[in-house]
């Protein structure tokens, strides 16, 4: 907190004057906020050290997605928007190839050692359609919260989330819903809230009785069909 504070007042050359401005300066508050309420994994927060703007990014399926989510939604508000906690652990200041190992650990933390690699064929675009369409699905996230989503035959993708013992979903919104889609042997889907209304494409396995879905060939869900909505 105290680098923070330093950083956020014009670094420490003119540290002498931050006491003046701790009290407004609303990136700080926001930081403050971050390390207290529950900000669901994976998370990251930006700020900009000239413009004190802010930006958090929450409830991601990978560490990058929360960091550019955070560098986005920081942009908005500032210029020169760079990286200052991933997770609980402060990152400022790191080299970039420490920022990829902390990534990584962040990462390894959340997801344990589960094997999170794409192995199998995913299944085909009439496959996807034959198995997801017009079914209720329930799962969990990587993350470890729970879902279960109806994929509807108009369209339209409604999901709910619910908190687990390896996670709490505290602010992150409980449902969202959207348009869902088959995309060259992927199911698609986009939100209105959730990853800030930005489609996401997955390959799918079927395992069994148990559906796997892979972004950028890595596991982020599972879940079982249901039944029909």
């Amino acid at each position: 907190m105290r680098w923070l504070v330093v950083v956020l007042c014009g670094w420490a050359v003119i540290a002498a004057g931050c006491a003046k401005t701790q009290p407004t300066n609303y990136a700080l508050w926001k930081f403050e906020e971050y390390e207290t309420q529950t900000y669901p994994d994976f998370k990251a927060f930006a700020f900009d050290p000239v413009s004190n703007g802010w930006g958090i990014g929450f409830g991601y399926l990978k560490p990058g997605q929360a960091i550019e989510a955070a560098l986005r939604r920081c942009g908005k508000r500032g210029v020169d928007c760079e990286i200052y906690a991933l997770g609980n652990t402060i990152v400022s200041r790191m080299s970039q190839e420490q920022l990829a190992t902390a990534t990584e650990a962040y990462g390894a933390r959340i997801w344990g050692d589960v094997d999170r690699s794409l192995k199998r064929k995913p299944l085909t675009s009439d496959e996807l359609k034959q198995h997801l369409s017009g079914w209720v699905v329930k799962g969990t996230l990587i993350t470890g919260a729970a879902f279960v989503a109806e994929i509807r035959t108009d369209g339209i993708v409604s999901a709910r989330l619910s908190s687990t013992e390896r996670q709490s979903l505290g602010k992150l919104r409980r449902a969202d819903l959207g348009p869902w889609w088959i995309e060259r042997g992927k199911f698609c889907w986009q939100f209105i809230v959730w990853y800030d209304g930005r489609p996401e494409c997955q390959n799918v396995v079927k395992d069994g009785k148990t559906f796997k879905f892979y972004s950028s060939g890595e596991l982020v869900a599972q879940g079982v069909v249901v039944g029909a909505n």
